[in-house]
């Protein structure tokens, strides 16, 4: 294959030099591979075992993650069907405990079966949560999209000596997408791929010579913020995402990786990536993940959104049970916010720590002169709340002789102040939550057993936080911004040991207690990251339980088993019925010794 531009053998070596990646063709023997590039010093890190270029290897058996992949991998190179098939992510260490993130594709480039290797860039981890909820959303080709550019734009050093060589790798830029520019030290551009052309909305001529600052309409703060990402060290560079216009008129988002070549440092190589639809998919996973002012992306959550929605739409009574500090008023308010009552008041009253008549003075209201000190008449909260919700909170807590007046309250849809004669009506919702056992308290004759009936027509379950780990991340980032704001430091982000303490902990105090701790560590950060050193005490001292060693239940393997069976050994359809990802399913077949 021959372009119109095309890209000496140098530039190519380059470019490939600056990619994390191994290339193997497979052999006539079954698992057998031949290595075509230098083997990486990463992968000879992980893998000991893998030998120097031109070596034959068994990657099944040297590197434990392929073994089930490798399987659907012969299957794919036998039918070609496909024009690749990926592995999806997974991790592995070194003696150093450091962690890579590997991902495997199998190709057919030009009738020959390839399997590459690419570790994935340090940016993975923290972009890994946005594109998984792009998954969700079924946007898993952005994911692939930008981890093909990201493998790309670190890719090893060889088939650069042969037309032959060029045209392979010619074509596995076509197959992964790659949109590249290449300038001179002035900024010219002396290369731009096929992709880059695309993304851009270029034509073919006019394009070699021009400075790549002026192939698209720049604002003029995109343009400084490229120009003072060039002036950083090419070790603390980050892609800068730029609105454009592109030569056919169209407003794209674009993210730039500026890159030095290896050869002349005043040389640039740039890497670009299409995240319009990111941008869109941020909305989406904030109106996805968020109800309100609850967050959470995790299946309790997600379970409670949904019985929330149910509940705004009618005007019952409803019990909201939870741990204290999981956010049951949250929970109130978002019912309340959601429902036709949304532009009438919402008032909260905590039923603990009163007494009888101060919490019937202020339920129900009282009458000048219905006690020592009423001095005027008073509005209680039921009358206060008119057209709008009322939130009984730590209704457990409530006097016995208060119970038997909500009641009537409930029942009768009036009240009567303290000292008056004549009653009420009211026209309010009431919502009651408590982190007590009512039962239990009916049990002991303290909570009457008709009003827990009355209040109990539907129910809302709070889980704790334990229970949604999954969600700590998004709520760390949420009250960071917060706690930024509020102290006026900038502290950007959590470091990976941090945040896998933050995970780990148990959180007996629920949210409550994680936006405490945030504040914390906000206070206390030297940096603009937190480190596990910021965390409070009670965290860094604490040991995670070890689910390492448990055994695995026999249910879960009798699962994978039955979904394997019910697909005729197919891992991919197991894992689509399981509802899981491929690296996800083979994680779990290596964990439960399923071969």
């Amino acid at each position: 294959m021959r372009r119109q531009h095309a890209i000496d053998d140098s530039v190519l070596a380059n470019l490939m030099t600056a990619m994390d990646l191994v290339v193997m063709e497979r052999q006539r023997n079954a698992g057998s591979f031949r290595i075509l590039n230098e083997t990486p010093r990463w992968l000879q890190q992980l893998y000991p075992d893998v030998g120097s270029r031109l070596d034959t290897v068994q990657p099944g058996k040297i590197v434990p993650f392929l073994e089930n992949f490798l399987i659907d991998a012969e299957c794919f190179w036998d039918q070609r069907t496909e024009t690749r098939l990926k592995s999806g992510a997974w991790s592995e260490g070194t003696r150093s405990d450091a962690e890579s993130h590997l991902e495997a594709t199998a190709m057919i480039v030009n009738g020959r079966n390839l399997l590459v290797i690419e570790r994935l860039g340090a940016e993975f981890q923290s972009q890994h949560t946005v594109l998984q909820r792009a998954r969700e959303h079924d946007l898993k080709f952005t994911k692939t999209v930008k981890k093909n550019e990201r493998a790309l734009a670190n890719v090893g050093t060889q088939l650069q000596k042969s037309q032959a060589a060029r045209d392979d790798l010619a074509s596995m830029i076509d197959h992964l997408g790659l949109a590249a520019i290449i300038t001179d030290m002035n900024g010219t551009i002396t290369f731009i791929s096929e992709p880059a052309r695309t993304l851009l909305g270029l034509g073919r001529d006019g394009i070699i010579g021009t400075h790549w600052m002026n192939v698209s309409a720049l604002e003029h703060r995109a343009q400084e913020a490229l120009q003072a990402m060039i002036r950083q060290p090419q070790h603390r560079r980050t892609s800068v995402e730029v609105n454009v216009l592109t030569s056919d008129g169209k407003r794209s988002w674009i993210a730039i990786e500026i890159r030095d070549d290896p050869r002349e440092t005043q040389r640039r190589m740039l890497v670009l990536r299409d995240v319009t639809e990111i941008h869109a998919l941020r909305q989406m996973l904030n109106e996805k993940f968020t109800f309100h002012d609850l967050i959470g992306k995790s299946q309790p959550m997600q379970t409670v959104y949904q019985r929330l929605k149910d509940l705004a739409m009618v005007d019952t009574t409803v019990l909201i049970e939870g741990e204290t500090g999981t956010g049951k008023e949250l929970v109130a308010k978002a019912i309340h916010f959601s429902s036709k009552r949304k532009d009438h008041p919402f008032l909260a009253v905590n039923c603990a720590g009163l007494t009888d008549a101060l919490l019937g003075s202020h339920l129900f209201g009282h009458r000048r002169g219905a006690f020592t000190g009423a001095i005027a008449n008073h509005q209680g909260f039921f009358e206060a709340a008119s057209g709008g919700t009322l939130l009984l909170d730590e209704i457990g807590d409530m006097p016995m002789t208060v119970q038997t007046s909500v009641l009537r309250v409930l029942q009768e849809k009036e009240i009567l102040r303290l000292g008056d004669s004549k009653p009420r009506k009211v026209d309010v919702r009431v919502l009651a939550a408590t982190h007590q056992n009512l039962n239990e308290l009916v049990a002991s004759e303290k909570f009457r057993a008709d009003l827990l009936y009355r209040i109990r027509v539907a129910r809302v379950h709070v889980p704790a936080l334990r229970e949604r780990r999954e969600d700590i991340p998004p709520l760390v980032s949420s009250f960071l911004s917060q706690c930024c704001a509020a102290t006026g430091k900038t502290v950007e982000n959590v470091d990976p040991q941090a945040m896998r303490k933050l995970v780990a902990y148990p959180w007996p105090g629920n949210v409550r207690e994680l936006r405490s701790a945030i504040e914390y560590s906000v206070i206390h950060a030297k940096t603009s990251g937190i480190c596990d050193a910021d965390l409070p005490p009670e965290i860094i001292e604490s040991n995670p339980p070890d689910t390492t060693s448990s055994d695995t239940p026999l249910d879960e393997k009798r699962i994978v088993i039955a979904a394997l069976e019910q697909t005729g050994g197919n891992r991919a359809a197991a894992a689509r019925s399981l509802g899981i990802g491929r690296a996800t399913f083979y994680r779990r077949l290596s964990a439960l010794g399923i071969s």
